[in-house]
């Protein structure tokens, strides 16, 4: 199994991804920086004020959506040790979406709302995977996952901040069930970080019944999480 992780995080205005530069606020400039970490790519806005100004926008998007569910009932999944096949892929990205909403209701956390944008960018996202046999967050023709939620919908050049995140995996056989993937997903410190981040408040899920393999005869499924907040 494998699977990737990708974290963005801006104040400003939504940039073109991995750009240098952009909308001047204020007395400055931010500036995105892109550093490698073990499985991905972690963006953080930097500069001044731009910085400060990010971390007040993450600040209010974590207390906007951020809620209390004592007298709430942890979410029940069904099917989530099925094998993926074409027919059931809407129920299995359905599935991967309640057991990260049941972890996160473990850790009292607010559960994530399903968003029909985040949804169209995992799917964009899992198909070209899978028909152009790439594993990776930036695409073979360098869009990243800041211009598949623009594309989507998700976000929008007017969008005063946002938080946005995204796990790839994919699997083959035992090891591709929604149960596997968020399993593997939970025992990277990194993944569970974006399963687990108190910031997001919206979720889009795909999974695609095929690998990223070329030629790959075995069964196999993968899989796209997209997270994000908005504040508009």
């Amino acid at each position: 199994m494998i699977f990737g992780l990708f974290v963005a995080f801006a104040g400003a205005a939504a940039p073109t991804a991995l750009a240098g530069r952009v909308r001047p606020r204020g007395n400055g400039h931010c500036l995105q920086v892109a550093a490698r970490r073990r499985d991905g790519t972690r963006m953080i806005v930097k500069g001044q004020p731009c910085y400060l100004m990010g971390r007040a926008r993450i600040a209010l998007v974590r207390r906007r959506h951020r809620t209390l569910h004592a007298a709430a009932v942890a979410p029940v999944c069904q099917a989530a040790d099925v094998p993926v096949e074409a027919s059931n892929v809407a129920a299995s990205a359905a599935t991967v979406e309640c057991l990260v909403n049941r972890l996160r209701f473990a850790h009292g956390l607010q559960l994530l709302r399903a968003d029909g944008g985040l949804a169209a960018a995992a799917l964009r996202h899992a198909d070209e995977m899978t028909q152009q046999h790439f594993f990776a967050h930036v695409s073979p023709d360098g869009s990243t996952i800041t211009r598949r939620d623009l594309e989507a919908g998700y976000l929008t050049e007017s969008d005063a901040g946002w938080v946005i995140g995204e796990n790839l995996a994919w699997g083959t056989l035992g090891r591709s069930t929604p149960e596997a993937i968020v399993a593997a997903w939970e025992g990277s410190p990194e993944h569970l970080e974006n399963m687990l981040d108190a910031r997001y408040a919206q979720t889009g899920v795909a999974v695609v019944a095929a690998t990223p393999l070329e030629n790959e005869e075995t069964a196999g499924a993968t899989y796209v999480q997209e997270f994000g907040s908005v504040v508009r």
